[in-house]
């Protein structure tokens, strides 16, 4: 469900309402409907139990990590934590890892400012993630290697 809700959110036309995007979720079989405010950016964890949301607020730009199931199951639209940054600003980019077997999940986020963040999350209960500035990256792309074992990010230079 959440697949198809990021592809009609990456798919509708930059000039749609939002109340236009209701038929194209319906199209896409979307049948369950959750409100998480001025989102700019969706990514979900690769085992599925995390989603990561940017939002665009300009008064108060943040990330913000939610639970799948709670979303979609109990209906619970409570972030499990709010991704505290220096100077908070916009996210750009934000691209999950996690290695086959691996307890940790990491997102990687460039944010309007071009600084690259690192958040690691144990689990989608964890609601202190940790978050780590990568020292001397002007980024603004970034991604991870096949492995995840490896991320690349790209300069304005």
């Amino acid at each position: 469900l959440l697949e198809s809700a990021i592809a009609v959110k990456q798919s509708k036309p930059a000039e749609a309402e939002p109340d236009e995007w209701e038929p194209l979720i319906q199209d896409a079989g979307v049948l369950t409907s959750v409100e998480l405010g001025d989102v700019s950016l969706l990514a979900l964890s690769p085992d599925g139990e995390c989603l990561a949301v940017g939002t665009a607020a300009e008064d108060d730009p943040s990330l913000l990590l939610y639970s799948t199931h709670a979303l979609l199951v109990e209906g619970d639209q409570s972030p499990l934590c709010r991704v505290h940054v220096d100077n908070p600003c916009a996210a750009t980019s934000l691209r999950w890892c996690q290695p086959d077997n691996a307890p940790v999940a990491t997102l990687l986020v460039v944010l309007a400012d071009n600084r690259l963040v690192r958040v690691e999350v144990r689990g989608a209960g964890d609601d202190a993630p940790e978050v780590r500035t990568v020292a001397g990256a002007a980024a603004v792309a970034a991604d991870w290697s096949p492995s995840g074992s490896h991320y690349a990010y790209a300069t304005s230079e």
